[in-house]
């Protein structure tokens, strides 16, 4: 009956009775109109700028002609799928509905996760394709009563499992509501069970998270999500292969002949090559002739990372993708009998229904770990994560170091822990202490960010023993304290340089030894991390608090253990 009277409303509402702005269900209407109207507003906007861009080659890179003569955008055929389509679609509704019906903006996040490409490195950072998607979509989404927020944490020399996989709540957050997976170039063929781990721990977190991502030759794993009702894409490298066709070749032509094509597709393509060929190669990483020398030397502009070009292009295909999506999201709204107070009820109701399928995912490939150490505990068991990695939100937000100093990628007003690095060998402490290696961070040049991604540690030393008891307090109040049933991982810190190497000893090393509860610890090496067990078996007993306190020793003079993270499950 309630149905029936909301639906009369609405169509009321667009046809016979006038906007009466005065009730809730003609403010409802009135927020609808100026929703669309301010999205048609900022579209229009965003497609000018793709033609100052692209200038004559907009069309033809941008657009292309289906079977039946209709014009189709690359944020459509590159991300084809008609049922994750639809389902993302869904997702957006529901955000602008809740949007309109309430009157308060929704929070619509995008989080990036990858290796370094991902992280643009070589790059400013400015110039990564998530910043480069920011730009072009906050003010899209804000006009249509959603703040929009990237989360650009992509990581050097990272894969998507098992570290990251078992820390996404505390790297990305726990309310994300895309995650654009980049970890292709660091997983490989012979590791495609941790993307199978790292989306089962993904679909845990609690706005059902849709997923894209870049490698269509590990699409299976994305499509299984897929039949499970999430909306899952993968971006079509064949239909890219495609559009490189359309770009004008630079090779060949004068100076003045490239200075005249418009300026993201100067020297882009050479030849049959993008960036890493002839004048294309040379000019693939941006130069200002104003900054220091310095910036224009930055690191890592080498031939496996994409230049500006690139990533900026990349930024604008996934800007199209959340374009043309919420296009169609508002058309579907607008032309629906059904009032939007209903709407937003059935949609969080089917919300509701694919939440009950977290954990029922088909094995496509299952992880292979130690006999006694339980592989669904791995995939869907509650844990936290101790995590020292940047970027991260649990640093952002002070919950690793209980600190309350708060701060983003964008400054380093976080906690950043100690840096002291002469005395790394001699400092004697009690708790495991957060630090980090000047060296090892390239963090600005002039007015210029250019790397927010960080390979922070934990410390221990040969002067004494380093505790910690965790989860503390900060974890407690932002994730809640999980029944954790003592199971334990540590992961190691990368070492990058050989200064770093001299002086480092492995935690599976004769000369480490770790307590948990004040239990011995045996150390069995898994996949880059270590799991904990001993006498009895992997599982450790907890205190009367549900907590565990790890102690750590190193009994080697001037020899430092470094841990990135520790999981407990």
């Amino acid at each position: 009956l309630r149905t029936f009277i909301l639906t009369i409303f609405w169509y009321g509402y667009h046809g016979v009775i006038s906007h009466n702005t005065t009730t809730h269900e003609g403010r409802i209407l009135q927020r609808l109109g100026s929703t669309i109207m301010s999205f048609e507003k900022e579209k229009a906007k965003f497609k000018n700028e793709l033609s100052t861009l692209y200038g004559q080659y907009t069309e033809s890179i941008f657009y292309k002609t289906d079977e039946s003569g209709a014009k189709i955008s690359a944020g459509r055929f590159l991300f084809s799928s008609d049922k994750s389509w639809d389902n993302m679609k869904e997702k957006i509704m529901l955000k602008l509905l809740r949007s309109i019906v309430t009157g308060i903006p929704q929070n619509m996040v995008w989080a990036t996760g990858g290796h370094s490409a991902a992280a643009g490195h070589g790059n400013l950072f400015n110039e990564s394709y998530s910043m480069v998607l920011q730009k072009y979509m906050k003010p899209v989404f804000e006009q249509s009563g959603i703040k929009f927020e990237v989360r650009p944490y992509g990581m050097g020399a990272t894969s998507t499992g098992p570290e990251i996989a078992s820390c996404i709540k505390e790297v990305f957050g726990n309310d994300f509501d895309i995650l654009w997976w980049d970890y292709g170039m660091t997983t490989g063929f012979k590791n495609q069970f941790y993307i199978e781990y790292f989306l089962r721990r993904a679909v845990l977190n609690k706005n059902n998270p849709a997923f894209v991502a870049y490698g269509v030759k590990y699409g299976k794993h994305f499509l299984e999500a897929e039949k499970k009702g999430y909306a899952s894409f993968v971006f079509d490298e064949r239909k890219w292969s495609e559009v490189q066709e359309k770009i004008p070749d630079s090779e060949g032509l004068s100076e003045t002949e490239i200075s005249k094509m418009p300026v993201n597709l100067r020297a882009f393509k050479c030849g049959k090559v993008i960036e890493n060929a002839g004048l294309c190669k040379e000019q693939k990483y941006s130069v200002d002739p104003l900054a220091d020398k310095a910036c224009n030397n930055r690191l890592y502009r080498v031939r496996w990372h994409p230049g500006w070009k690139w990533h900026s292009i990349f930024g604008i295909f996934q800007a199209f993708f959340l374009v043309e999506l919420l296009s169609d999201a508002l058309l579907e709204i607008k032309s629906s009998i059904e009032d939007p107070q209903v709407m937003l009820l059935n949609l969080e109701n089917k919300e509701n229904l694919l939440k009950m399928e977290v954990g029922n995912f088909t094995p496509v490939q299952a992880l292979s770990v130690p006999q006694g150490f339980p592989v669904d505990l791995l995939y869907h068991g509650e844990n936290i994560c101790h995590t020292a990695r940047l970027p991260s939100q649990i640093r952002y937000k002070g919950i690793l170091t209980q600190s309350g100093i708060q701060g983003s990628f964008l400054n380093n007003s976080y906690d950043e822990g100690t840096s002291d690095t002469d005395n790394f060998l001699f400092m004697s402490h009690d708790n495991l202490t957060l630090a980090k290696m000047p060296s090892m961070y390239q963090s600005q040049c002039t007015t210029y960010l250019l790397q927010i991604d960080h390979p922070d540690w934990f410390l221990s030393n040969s002067l004494g023993q380093s505790s910690i008891i965790l989860p503390n307090k900060a974890e407690q109040t932002a994730y809640g304290l999980p029944e954790l049933k003592g199971f334990i991982m540590i992961c190691r810190s990368w070492c990058g340089n050989s200064r770093c190497k001299q002086y480092q000893v492995e935690i599976q090393s004769e000369f480490v030894s770790v307590w948990v509860n004040g239990v011995s610890a045996n150390v069995n090496l898994w996949n880059g991390c270590a799991l904990l067990n001993h006498s009895k078996g992997y599982r450790f007993p907890s205190d009367s608090n549900g907590l565990f306190e790890l102690k750590f020793r190193v009994k080697l003079e001037a020899r430092i253990l470094r841990v990135s993270s520790i999981i407990i499950w």
